[in-house]
């Protein structure tokens, strides 16, 4: 996924796992040909390396960045 990969300031091949092997892409690519495209088409949502990213359309494909990490507030003894 390359727009992940520029997020992540690395080469698409250097993401693991790779895309294929995390989402199954095939299913993801007939849902986005065969959807009916007189009612709309639906949106696909998915997390991959910590990202979530939105397939609307069919095409159009948004990343949201990773919410940060926090920590519940805790008292030690």
């Amino acid at each position: 996924m390359e727009k992940v990969a520029e997020r992540e300031g690395v080469p698409s091949t250097e993401l693991h796992p790779p895309l294929h092997s995390a989402v199954d892409t095939d299913a993801l690519d007939a849902i986005c040909r065969t959807a009916d495209t007189d009612r709309g088409r639906p949106t696909i949502e998915f997390e991959y390396e910590g990202y979530t990213v939105r397939i609307a359309n069919g095409s159009e494909i948004t990343i949201e960045e990773p919410s940060p990490l926090v920590e519940p507030d805790r008292e030690f003894a």
